[in-house]
């Protein structure tokens, strides 16, 4: 039986790749909320919260940063205006059509000057967007240009994973679908094979 006060038995290789998972995840998604708020619009209610997240993330990484710039300190500050705004037009609309409370956004409308899809801009627009602006200012700021590249591919791989979850959700749909219909026919196969019986002993004399 393994100690108590052994750390071994706490940190086995499963249960540390479940936690570092768990922290690349929320990496991940502290990572795209502290762009997306500068890239979407129309943000789901629940969604302000972790728009939050991500800028006071963005916030310690750059005061934890070797060299402090005057653009990142301009970024930061950027950020939390854009949740105040953000936060302002969520609770302040009327009149039109809310979108579900964790929405990430969608994007600006100077998006459909580019015959692009929602979806395609979301996937790929706005990764490789935020790729080449951190690229533009590597040899200027190198912490918000890491940052930004950083985003980017988190943008990427994001957009990867709700692709292939609304795939899986589409399958799963169709499944449930085809499942439906033959209980259906079982059902209603079911239910009119008493009526024939008590037809047929009527018929007798």
């Amino acid at each position: 039986m393994p100690s108590l006060l052994d750390p071994k038995a706490y940190f086995t290789p499963k249960r540390m790749l479940r936690i570092n998972g768990f922290i690349w995840k929320w990496v991940m998604r502290l990572l795209t909320a502290s762009v997306e708020v500068a890239l979407h619009r129309n943000f789901g209610r629940r969604y302000l919260p972790r728009l939050l997240a991500g800028t006071f993330f963005c916030t310690v990484c750059a005061a934890a940063a070797p060299r402090p710039s005057t653009l990142t300190g301009l970024w930061v500050l950027g950020l939390y205006a854009l949740v105040a705004f953000h936060a302002v037009c969520v609770y302040a609309r009327q009149g039109v059509v809310v979108p579900h409370s964790f929405s990430a956004g969608e994007p600006w409308p100077l998006w459909r000057r580019i015959p692009w899809s929602e979806t395609a801009v979301q996937r790929f627009g706005e990764p490789a967007l935020c790729a080449l602006i951190g690229l533009l200012v590597m040899p200027l700021v190198p912490f918000l240009a890491g940052w930004l590249v950083s985003a980017g591919l988190a943008l990427l791989v994001k957009g990867q994973i709700c692709r292939i979850e609304e795939s899986r959700r589409v399958l799963d749909a169709m499944d449930a679908r085809h499942e439906a219909q033959a209980l259906h026919t079982a059902l209603n196969a079911r239910q009119q094979r008493p009526q024939a019986q008590q037809a047929h002993r009527a018929r007798l004399p």
